[in-house]
């Protein structure tokens, strides 16, 4: 220490006697990761002092430890730390009221032992329903108070197990609120370096409690009538883990075509196993939190078939623990979610891809690009390119607007043949594209591929296009050298582009400070930029009802409250008289008109548009989706006879119709209706449509599909109650009841879940004499004839080992024996 002192900036040595002194005891009692301090410091005969980044890191993070590594790092001269902020930093900032909308807030905290607070946003407070200040008085400034206490263990190792590995972390888990109240959020950080030194995390907090608690519901009903569901086309299994042994139901052949492996199942699961090679690291996430208490997991993972295809499948896992709290065993169910997954991420691919070009489009440009830029804390390298095509207008006027779209499609298929398959490629605007070569700032290979594709498209229609000369302009800007970030790099891109463009067209340019520097300064501005962050598009207009639309159909506890909803707005948004929901009859031979909003001054028909006849009512119906999904008409009165003495007393002058398909079969159709005018509907509100109507086709359906098996659910209920015998289900060891049947209710009306059967049941202080559930753990099935002394009969008990409320439990079944008999 005299030493340092004595080369020390002396303005900086009671700083530094404080940064021994306090900050370190502080930091190793804290139990902080890292902190960093500068300070200045003058060799022995130098004049110049020197700056230091000073970093305590520590090397032990086991409770009471003490050791730590000091690092010394010079820094070079304008090359100072630079404080990372994380994404979605500025759009939380800018947004308050949209992110109390949606119960999303902001938050910073220390990543010490305590998540001691730094600060929160008002829509945060809203949402742990705390001030920050009472959180700095109530809970001392720590935000590990405000979690649920069974809690904390696991959020703490959660969170220190994904720092470990890399820079961002969430988790969801349960906050104290006020009156002994909960609320499931999920926290998502990234780790920062601040301004004094230390580590902290900074991100959202997002309220998630209704669909987590919509989510226990479903696996709580799930388990609790799994033992009636015996006979489905889902797998069940049971994982011995001691053993390594896991045997699969019956099921698993019928699904994936041949007998699955039993043995050393988890000791060859990254070796020999029937999982995607890309899965096991998620299975042996799933099993680690199952050993570290964790009641359930839940993942979806591809499992391979006979045939070599792999199937989707949502893995659910249940632990079963000892008194030491080790995992015994994971029983669970295996769910063929394989339909529902790929028409879902085909959904998702859609809503990201141009219509026209099958590119990117340009919210996802933007959104991917953005997300490879900020990968590195000093900009990835790559090259960005903002390509415009020449004359396109002129193409449209004399050409029209058909051949046009067929221009632009080739244009896409040319520049995704010359770029690679890791380059970002995307169409941005009308006749303008982006490509952003990842991981090369190479300007020879830029060059060669700008030069390529001009000389292509100058090529590609010459001949068909005698009176206009199609070519491009690119403007090319490279990172690090031209910029850091996203919005950078394409304002000079873009800039280049503009140069490209004053110079006569059909050429590229890298970008150049000092060019742009000369140019006049009413010229000094760009031609995409404004059109790329455009609110008025109506292409943005119909993405953000797509988002509206996917979000609030899959967050929503009540789908057909939801899906009244949606149908408001898109039919507000599109200004249209009628949009609705028509479904099929069990046999296809009918529909049913289930859903309907209808515009101010337009009369509802949903009541008149019950049980139509396809084949009586409109034989000509289903003629207009032969083939296609899409019965688009401008003109009413142009349609056969039978549509027209349908269509046109609902006052329809045109419309717009969608098939919902399930596996292809036609189950319906989505409707909008014009009753003003004989619209002529545009691509992008055909493309709305379809993507509502293939979103429908999964959710609606699937909906259908849930209630028939609650349906069914119900009628198990009804038969285990019509059954002439008292049925019910106990905990074998403390004979507590879990389950009564209707019958068994009807002698026993005073018995509640949760007494014993035996005084419940037999007017008995103890367990009965003989009791079939005694030994069923060994046993599986067992039966005896008891004498009930409460109602004064014999009765035949016969008791079988099953699964209930994800515990092993025992379902008896009683009849009476007649005295003769016995």
């Amino acid at each position: 220490i005299r030493f340092v002192l004595s080369i020390i900036a002396p303005e900086e040595r009671e700083e530094y006697l404080h940064f021994i002194y306090e900050d370190t005891p502080h930091f190793l009692q804290s139990g902080m990761r890292k902190q960093s301090h500068l300070f200045h410091f003058r060799g022995i005969g130098e004049k110049q002092s020197t700056l230091y980044q000073v970093t305590l890191l520590r090397s032990d993070f086991e409770e009471n430890a003490h050791r730590f590594i000091l690092i010394w790092q010079k820094m070079q001269p304008n090359h100072l730390p630079e404080k990372l902020f994380p994404r979605g930093t500025e759009s939380a900032q800018l947004y308050p009221d949209t992110l109390r909308q949606l119960r999303i807030g902001r938050i910073s905290f220390y990543n010490d032992n305590w998540y001691t607070l730094k600060s929160m946003g008002d829509e945060t407070a809203a949402i742990l329903e705390h001030t920050e200040e009472e959180i700095r008085t109530l809970f001392n400034g720590r935000l590990i108070e405000t979690i649920l206490p069974e809690d904390r263990k696991l959020v703490q190792q959660f969170f220190h197990d994904q720092l470990k590995s890399h820079g961002d972390a969430e988790m969801t888990f349960r906050i104290r609120q006020k009156f002994d109240r909960f609320l499931w959020v999920l926290l998502k950080c990234r780790l920062e370096i601040g301004s004094d030194g230390k580590e902290y995390l900074t991100g959202t907090v997002t309220d998630v409690h209704r669909s987590k608690m919509n989510q226990n519901k479903m696996q709580m009903d799930l388990k609790q009538y799994r033992a009636l569901f015996a006979n489905t086309q889902n797998v069940t299994y049971e994982w011995d883990m001691i053993e390594d042994t896991i045997h699969f139901s019956e099921q698993w052949y019928e699904i994936f075509g041949y007998h699955p492996k039993k043995e050393r199942a988890l000791a060859e699961l990254s070796t020999n196993s029937h999982f995607h090679p890309e899965d096991i690291t998620q299975l042996y996430g799933l099993i680690h939190n199952l050993q570290q208490g964790s009641p359930q997991q839940i993942i979806d993972v591809r499992i391979a078939k006979a045939d070599g295809r792999y199937l989707w499948c949502r893995y659910l896992a249940t632990a079963i623990h000892d008194e030491d709290g080790r995992l015994l065993k994971m029983v669970g169910i295996i769910l063929n979610i394989d339909e529902e997954k790929r028409a879902t991420k085909a959904l998702q691919e859609k809503a990201e891809r141009d219509s026209l070009t099958k590119l990117l489009n340009k919210t996802t440009t933007r959104q991917q690009a953005e997300e490879y830029i900020s990968s590195m804390p000093n900009g990835a390298p790559c090259a960005l390119l903002v390509i415009d095509l020449d004359n396109f207008k002129q193409v449209n006027d004399l050409y029209g607007h058909m051949f046009g779209d067929t221009l632009l499609e080739s244009t896409a298929v040319e520049i995704k043949r010359l770029f690679r398959t890791q380059d970002i490629i995307g169409r941005i605007g009308g006749d303008e594209f982006m490509v952003l070569m990842r991981g090369t700032s190479d300007p020879d290979l830029a060059k060669s591929r700008c030069e390529r594709l001009i000389f292509t498209l100058q090529n590609m229609f010459r001949s068909q296009l005698p009176d206009c000369n199609v070519g491009c302009s690119i403007g090319v800007a490279f990172a690090p050298d031209h910029g850091r970030t996203y919005y950078e790099l394409f304002q000079r891109a873009d800039q280049a582009l503009y140069q490209v463009k004053r110079r006569g067209k059909n050429g590229f340019l890298f970008y150049n400070s000092t060019e742009i520097s000369l140019l006049p300064q009413e010229d000094n501005v760009t031609a995409l930029n404004a059109r790329i962050d455009s609110d008025d598009a109506p292409e943005l207009v119909y993405s953000n009802i797509v988002q509206y639309t996917f979000r609030h159909l899959y967050e929503s506890g009540n789908v057909e409250a939801a899906l009244q909803n949606v149908l408001e707005v898109i039919g507000t948004q599109l200004n249209i008289s009628r949009v609705y929901i028509f479904e099929n009859s069990e046999d296809n031979a009918y529909c049913n008109n289930t859903f309907e909003w209808c515009n101010e001054g337009v009369a509802p028909e949903i009541q008149n548009l019950q049980n139509i006849s396809y084949e009586e009512d409109i034989p000509t119906f289903l003629e207009n989706f032969q083939g296609q999904d899409v019965f688009c008409c401008s003109d009413v009165s142009a349609l056969p006879r039978d549509l027209r003495d349908i269509l046109e007393p609902q006052g329809i002058k045109s419309l717009l119709h969608c098939a919902i398909r399930d596996n292809g079969v036609f189950r319906g159709y989505v409707g909008f209706d014009d009753c003003k005018h004989k619209r002529h509907w545009t691509m992008d509100q055909i493309n709305l449509l379809t993507f509502f109507s293939q979103m429908l086709s999964i959710i609606l359906l699937k909906k259908r599909a849930q209630d028939a098996t609650d349906r069914h659910a119900g009628n198990l209920r009804s038969i285990l109650d019509s059954q002439n015998a008292w049925i019910y289900v106990i905990d074998p060891e403390t004979c507590k009841l879990k389950f009564l049947n209707a019958k068994t209710l009807e002698l026993a009306p005073e018995a509640k879940i949760g007494m014993h059967c035996y005084r419940a049941l037999m007017g008995r202080e103890s367990r009965c004499p003989g009791c079939p559930a005694l030994n069923i753990a060994e046993e599986k099935t067992a039966e005896q004839i008891l004498y009930n002394r409460h109602f004064q009969l014999h009765v035949l008990s016969e008791a079988t080992l099953i699964q209930w409320e994800n515990e092993s439990s025992c379902m008896l079944t009683c009849r009476e024996v007649k005295k003769e008999v016995m």
